[in-house]
């Protein structure tokens, strides 16, 4: 068995068990990654894919295993490259941070500024999703750290740091009734229609339960990812919304109002994510201090390597 061949088992469980696409992609031959891929099923003496004729379809319960095995194998040797990298290029690497809309615009532009004034050399990269995306591709390995609500569903081999809250508003149209009522309670809300996250966001499922618990169901007329696609429709007049308060800017939003929600809702928690028993390059570290100066940066590479995988 060999790392390469281990390598390769993921590209063609990653590329949907399509082995032209993978080999493609690896600038192989289909015939010669077929090869491969049946000298380790020999190796292991099993099946390591379901078979329908010629066709890959899925994992056997054994691939399976093998496959959550071998990405935290690989994922260890991508760490010492990086160990040695930084040991020889202390100033230089990559940085790619997988987080949502709404902290990508609203929360990370001035840390990312004063970042890269600090390591000229470090490429950055942002890739954005809901919580659920942010925390899967650093799972995967395609992101180094996260940084969102906790996603909805377990997700193994991460580590959450708890960063900080931000409490909830009422965002709704300018001229909108809702702004003359003194103190909104639930019941003022549901009389009107309500703009949301997708489900896939936590904070949206919270905030649901909030109305659920209280016997009330709020009329939600739209769904969205993106704060600002939501903040379009409410100033469309489509509807109100319930939001992190940072989403609101109040010299570019002059065509909508604010009111604060923490009341009647549970403030957001964000938390940045990292792969647990893996390596957490120094300017990692130093982007962490920058964006949570809380978190002790000096117990976190000892932490990852104590912490059972949730």
């Amino acid at each position: 068995m060999t790392l390469q061949q281990l390598f390769l088992f993921q590209q063609i469980v990653q590329n949907d068990f399509n082995i032209s696409k993978a080999a493609e992609l690896l600038n192989m031959s289909q015939p010669g990654l077929s090869r491969q891929i049946l000298t380790l099923e020999k190796e292991l003496d099993t099946s390591l894919f379901v078979r329908n004729k010629n066709r890959l379809t899925s994992l056997t319960n054994v691939g399976d295993v093998v496959f959550q095995l071998s990405k935290d194998i690989l994922n260890k040797i991508e760490s010492i490259k990086r160990l040695g990298e930084e040991n020889n290029f202390p100033d230089k690497g990559s940085l790619t941070i997988a987080t949502t809309h709404t902290q990508a615009k609203y929360v990370l532009p001035k840390i990312i500024q004063q970042f890269s004034i600090k390591y000229p050399f470090v490429k950055l990269r942002i890739l954005q999703g809901t919580p659920s995306d942010s925390s899967k591709m650093v799972a995967n390995g395609s992101a180094d750290l996260s940084i969102a609500t906790k996603p909805i569903e377990k997700i193994s081999n991460l580590f959450f740091l708890k960063c900080y809250e931000i409490p909830r508003i009422i965002m709704m149209p300018l001229g909108h009734p809702l702004n003359k009522i003194k103190n909104i309670d639930l019941h003022h809300l549901i009389n009107h229609p309500l703009i949301t996250y997708d489900f896939d966001f936590i904070s949206r499922s919270k905030i649901l339960d909030v109305f659920f618990n209280a016997n009330l169901n709020p009329n939600i007329v739209l769904n969205a990812i993106d704060a600002d696609v939501i903040k379009t429709y409410v100033e469309l007049g489509m509807g109100i919304a319930i939001l992190p308060a940072i989403a609101y800017d109040q010299k570019n939003d002059k065509n909508l109002r604010s009111r604060t929600a923490s009341h009647l809702f549970e403030p957001n928690l964000i938390y940045l994510g990292l792969r647990s028993n893996d390596f957490v390059s120094r300017h990692s570290l130093n982007f962490i201090e920058l964006f949570a100066p809380d978190i002790n940066i000096n117990n976190i590479q000892k932490e990852i390597f104590q912490v059972e995988s949730i």
